[in-house]
């Protein structure tokens, strides 16, 4: 139903950013749409939106580069830290 697919575009994102992070991408664009729903309604948008804000995503994107935009989200990836030997 809409709710398990709302459900399903968080682990779309984190998996997208994962992805991206671990082949050494700088950006990762997703486009979401416009809300032309009402306040608390549950959108595409609100949910990529809730997993940027999320403490996943802490690790993955680097926040202060980000930019929102009204129908997508620009997510700057964070880079993997490299160890040092």
């Amino acid at each position: 139903g809409y709710y398990e697919n709302m459900a399903q575009v968080l682990v779309y994102v984190e998996k997208a950013l994962r992805d991206a992070q671990g082949n050494g991408k700088r950006y990762v664009i997703f486009c979401h749409g416009k809300s032309t729903s009402r306040n608390g309604a549950t959108t595409t948008r609100s949910q990529v939106r809730k997993f940027m804000r999320s403490k996943t995503a802490t690790n993955l994107i680097i926040r202060k580069e980000c930019i929102q935009h009204d129908s997508a989200f620009v997510a700057a990836i964070r880079p993997l830290a490299t160890v040092s030997t």
